[in-house]
């Protein structure tokens, strides 16, 4: 199992409608296979942003870039080859 790593600075998660909205989405990135992860990755962060498509006042949907790595025991995280972007639309159904 890949430990996940968020960076939310690019949406204002003070707002409940939008945490939730962004919690939706990370149980469905639960359900990502990462088939394209390198082998020694240990670790994926990910990069929160709205989506420049289909977010508006009331329907909060995200773009995610996705960058596999190896994170060490003190926290350090190396990436591993080139990140992967999808969008809300993109995940799975859960």
């Amino acid at each position: 199992m890949l430990e996940r790593i968020i960076d939310t600075s690019a949406i204002d998660i003070t707002n409940s409608q939008i945490k939730y909205e962004l919690e939706i989405d990370l149980e469905r990135m639960n359900k990502l296979e990462h088939n394209e992860a390198p082998k020694k990755a240990n670790a994926y962060k990910v990069k929160v942003e709205p989506s420049q498509v289909t977010y508006s006042e009331m329907l909060y949907r995200f773009r995610f870039e996705l960058q596999y790595g190896y994170l060490k025991k003190n926290k350090e995280f190396r990436p591993i080859g080139k990140s992967i972007k999808t969008q809300s639309e993109a995940l799975p159904f859960l």
